[in-house]
């Protein structure tokens, strides 16, 4: 399948991330964008599915107690834990 590109600021933009890139050409250099980019795509779906996970394992542990202190315990902890 050939891909015709009529579009200046596209053509610029191959042309930079290829010189960046190091590729031979082009095509090259778009496949090399477009192979990164599924590959972050990826990432992100397996990071949203294990939020996802933690988010519903926190929500099993039940309600969050909106009177705690984080600042006073996380103090409180680092006094105890000095030498």
């Amino acid at each position: 399948m050939t891909i015709t590109i009529d579009d200046p600021p596209l053509e610029r933009l191959i042309e930079e991330m290829r010189r960046l890139t190091g590729q031979a050409d082009g095509t090259a250099a778009i496949r090399w964008a477009i192979e990164r980019e599924m590959e972050r795509a990826k990432l992100i779906k397996r990071f949203e599915a294990k939020n996802a996970e933690l988010k519903k394992r926190v929500a099993a542990l039940g309600p969050t107690d909106e009177t705690f202190d984080m600042k006073a315990f996380r103090d409180e902890t680092w006094a105890r834990s000095r030498w």
